[in-house]
């Protein structure tokens, strides 16, 4: 099939194309420069030259209707993975104008492009668990909990998350919609700034002390991988149209196993421990003072039990994993074969 990528120089974006690719699809992309870190790190997108691999690599900012409309005729894809969005939280502080241009109305002039042009069979809308209004339960939020905000990249999301589904209620939208909620993903190639592996190993790269802001905190943390196979999965039944009725709500979160859930600072420990142990962390608290949930996770009985999908990998094996990529990559091995291999191993397991 011919997939389209948006937001396909990001980490995600960047993982679903050399997956898709690896498993024999066509993948065409659409998005901004890729990003570089404030000291000129570079992400999967670049060091694994991603763009290569791809039938189509188009400069698009989904803001931009008539030119994402031009790029989804020029592209003519059988399904569509959005995943281009503002989604960082102090991001959306700071910017809280472009956070909802890019995830609210760049979500719309998606799902209207895709409409007018036709031909899409499926498309699949990214937003994060940060849409569920957050309670501090103890227990995985669920998707048939109410959604709810508490700063401006979560109100995006939910924004986002809610135009999804009154296109999936609308009789005459032809395009089956799924969403997908995730959270805290994992893997080589990450360069995203406030992300705390991003951070942790360029600190470890520079032999400097990490600093965290809320080491309490208590997180799932997943392998991009593993929520990626799940999309794939959704899609593969979004296509084929073999979703019973009541699973077609739209909405499927891709969360970790239980004992994925852990502490920043544990995490933050186990990290370092696999980079042999060459840094400290220190509490640096929060100076912009943007309160953080203590407590965030989100139950996936659902995806398992209508796509048959559970992550494989637990959480010693995707920082295995996360670690190892980086360690190579940084001592000189190609980053498209580092992916390539740990996508094979993936797929074999």
């Amino acid at each position: 099939m011919r997939f389209l990528i948006t937001g396909q120089t990001g980490f995600v974006g960047a993982w679903t194309a050399l997956f898709l690719r690896e498993l024999g699809h066509s993948v065409c992309g659409l998005g901004l420069a890729p990003y570089v870190g404030e000291n000129g790190e570079r992400g999967l997108y670049e060091l694994a030259k991603v763009g290569e691999t791809l039938e189509a690599d188009l400069r698009v900012d989904i803001r931009d209707f008539d030119a994402l409309k031009r790029a989804i005729e020029q592209t003519r894809p059988d399904f569509v993975f959005h995943f281009a969005a503002q989604q960082l939280v102090r991001e959306s502080f700071r910017r809280p104008r472009l956070t909802f241009e890019t995830n609210v109305m760049g979500t719309v002039n998606l799902l209207e492009a895709i409409g007018l042009v036709g031909g899409v069979k499926g498309a699949i809308v990214a937003t994060t668990d940060k849409v569920y209004k957050n309670v501090s339960q103890i227990w995985g939020y669920r998707e048939s909990d109410p959604l709810g905000a508490s700063d401006p990249l979560s109100g995006s999301k939910a924004a986002c998350d809610l135009i999804a589904q009154s296109y999936i209620a609308r009789a005459d939208y032809a395009t089956p919609i799924g969403i997908v909620r995730s959270a805290n993903l994992l893997g080589g190639g990450d360069n995203c700034k406030e992300h705390l592996a991003v951070d942790l190993i360029n600190a470890c790269k520079q032999g400097a002390a990490a600093r965290l802001r809320n080491p309490n905190a208590i997180r799932s943390w997943q392998h991009a991988l593993d929520s990626i196979n799940g999309y794939y999965l959704l899609a593969l039944r979004l296509i084929d149209g073999s979703l019973p009725s009541e699973a077609k709500d739209g909405a499927f979160n891709f969360g970790a196993n239980s004992d994925s859930f852990e502490s920043v600072g544990n995490v933050s420990d186990k990290i370092i421990a696999r980079w042999e142990g060459a840094i400290a962390w220190e509490f640096a608290g929060d100076r912009e003072n943007i309160k953080e949930e203590l407590t965030l996770g989100i139950d996936s009985k659902k995806a398992k039990f209508y796509l048959g999908w559970e992550n494989k990998l637990d959480l010693d094996t995707l920082l295995d994993w996360t670690v190892a990529w980086e360690r190579e990559v940084f001592f000189g091995a190609s980053a498209r074969e580092v992916s390539l291999r740990q996508i094979g191993e993936y797929q074999r397991l």
